[in-house]
This record gives structure tokens, sequence and C-alpha cells, in this order.
């Protein structure tokens, strides 16, 4: 009993052997195929991560600096529209003639309320030739009544004023904005001529709009985008704007950053009348292109994972089945050996083009 219990040992041991041996031959291939296309995978993800997704982005910034200069381009469509009003008045026997006469009857004929809310003004000033005011009138277009002027329009402006032209006939006006308590105006000033637009004159009709919230939001509207305006030195702002303001201060042009994993901002300055800066301008897109981008990798890269591991598990498979046959093969080979080393008899192999003698057991010898 006690020698079979050892026999008994002894073969569970080797069978336990060989069964952990075969456990590591199938592991040894399996922990190929996985590192091999987990260093595929990985290097796809940095390749899309690198090359792919910031391609993306410099789409998704190249789309948002169209839309600031959408903007910008309908803010200064909406600018020039308001100088043409401003022009067709300035260009005007009438108004050639009032600035002269300073008759009242044109003012009660061409400059009432109804004038000012049809014609969306909120400011029209008459200068002469030396700076003094004839004529003012500012117009709230949300009350439909008169206000007090902005004291920027004050009685007389020296001719140095960017609102005044010296030589108005030879020079088409000035155009800008200007930062007033009540908010940012758009003004256009244009030489006061006749109907053929002769002169000489050195007096000048001044019109102003405010870019005010229903402004900017009938602009919005236009371009279909998102907008806000804030005064340049407001010390209330966000923290993107003052940001955004840091960085334009250094470099002019449009800044594009990503306020959300959702949206992007793009950010530039306009200048007022005098040249410094007056409103800081921000448009809000959704991240559509970086959003569309990263779904298209995602699902990418989950579709080479999925048929990778298609690949890794038919590949696997073969390579088993390949191992089993070999060590089936090597099995029996061994239990041929032991057989033919075993048996009393003598026993050799000859082949058969040579004659030679190319195996042969011990009983043989």
């Amino acid at each position: 009993m006690y020698f079979n219990q050892d026999r008994t040992d002894e073969n569970t041991l080797r069978r336990r052997g060989k069964e952990k041996h075969g456990m590591a031959i199938r592991w040894k291939p399996l922990s190929i195929i996985v590192a091999a296309f987990s260093a595929l995978i990985l290097s796809l993800f940095i390749i899309s991560k690198v090359i792919l997704l910031d391609s993306f982005l410099r789409i998704e910034e190249e789309d948002a600096r169209k839309n600031v200069q959408r903007v910008m381009d309908a803010l200064s469509d909406n600018h020039a529209a308001f100088g043409r009003i401003a022009s067709d008045y300035a260009a005007w026997d009438d108004s050639y003639d009032f600035i002269r006469t300073g008759d009242p009857k044109f003012i009660s004929a061409n400059l009432v309320d109804t004038t000012f809310a049809n014609l969306k003004l909120n400011l029209v000033a008459f200068y002469d030739a030396t700076g003094r005011r004839v004529f003012s009138k500012a117009f709230n277009l949300s009350s439909l009544r008169p206000v007090d002027v902005p004291e920027i329009f004050s009685p007389r402006l020296p001719l140095s004023s960017p609102l005044l032209r010296e030589n108005p006939p030879e020079n088409g006006g000035a155009a800008g904005l200007v930062l007033l308590p009540g908010g940012a105006m758009l003004i256009a000033a244009r030489p006061i001529l006749t109907s053929e637009k002769k002169g000489p004159s050195r007096d000048t009709l001044i019109m102003g709009r405010y870019l005010d919230p229903t402004e900017i939001k009938r602009i919005a509207r236009t371009t279909h985008l998102s907008l806000e305006m804030r005064r340049y030195e407001d010390p209330g702002m966000p923290d993107d704007y003052r940001a955004a303001r840091q960085a334009l201060s250094q470099s002019a042009g449009i800044l594009v950053r990503p306020v959300s994993g959702d949206s992007i901002a793009g950010y530039t300055v306009i200048r007022d009348l005098y040249g410094n800066p007056g409103l800081l301008v921000r448009v809000v897109s959704p991240r559509s292109i970086y959003l569309q981008g990263l779904a298209t990798i995602r699902y990418f890269l989950l579709w080479f994972l999925s048929v990778s591991l298609l690949c890794g598990a038919t590949a696997y498979c073969l390579m088993d089945k390949f191992l089993s046959a070999r060590k089936k093969r090597m099995e029996g080979e061994k239990r041929y050996r032991a057989v033919v080393e075993q048996t009393s008899e003598g026993i050799i192999l000859i082949d058969e083009k040579t004659g030679r003698i190319t195996e042969a057991n011990r009983a043989f010898h």
C-alpha cells in the first residue's frame, strides 16, 4: 500500500506539472497577442490625439474666428447703413440752408420725434465751421421721448475733434464708436453739402445710435450667434473676459478659447473714435466640430478594438490548436520512443533511399 500511495502521489505531481506546463504554453501566446494589440491600440490613440484631434481643434478655432468676423462684418454693415442715413441728411439743400440760416422750420419739419423713432436715431447735432453747435437733440427709443444731449456733444467742439472735419468736401466724414454714460454709441459725422454734394462747407452733421442690448440682440439674430459686448474697462466683467482682455492687450486681432466642454468663444476689441479700446466682444459657439471629431475618434478606436479582439481571439484559437496538435505529436513520439527503448527486441530504422540506419534502440546494440 505504501508503495502504491507513493506511485499515486508521483503520478499526480507529474500530471499537475504537465497541466501547469500546458497552461504556461497557452498563456505565453495570449500574452504576446494582448501586448501586440495593446501597443497598436495605444499607438493609434496617440496618433488620433496628436494628429486627428489637433486637426479638429484647428478647424474649430478657425470656425470660431469666422464667427467673430461675421459679427464684426454685421456690425460694420449696420454702421454703414446708419452712415448712409447721415449722408442723405448731410448732402441736402435744406440742411445746407439750415446751417447758415438756423431756420427752425427745418427742425419742425424734418427732425420730429417720429423721425428719430423711424430711423432709430438717438442723436442729431449740427455744428458749423467754427465748431459751434447750431442744433442738437437726443432721443430715447424705449420711452419715445427726448432726453438730455450727452456732455461729449458740448456747445462748442475744438476743430481738432475727430467729430469735426477740417475740410469735409474732400473727406467722407468720421465714423466710429464713442463711450457715453448711457452706453456705447455708434457715430456718423458727415460734411454738410448741397444735394449735388457741392460745397465749400466746413459744417458737420453728427448722428448717433446706441449700441444697446436691443441692437446687440438684433445683430445676434442676424448672424445666428450668441453675442455679448462689455466695456473694455468694465471692473465687473467675468474672469474669461479678464483673461481675454489681458491676452488681447498684448496682441491685436481675434482670440479663441474654450469656455467649457460644450462651447468655445471668440474675443475681439472694438476701438472707439479716438483709437482707444472701447468694447470687448465675445461670440460663443457650440463645440460641435470638436465634439464630432472626438466622437469619431472614439467610434474608430472602439471599432478597431472590437476588430482587434476578434482577430486576437481567432489568432489565439488557431495558435492554441497548433500548440495542442504539436503537444500531442510530441507526446506520441515520447510514447513511441519509450516503447521502442523498453522492448527487449532490437529495432532499427533504415532510410530507403540511402540504405543507411537512421535509428536503433538499445536492444539492437
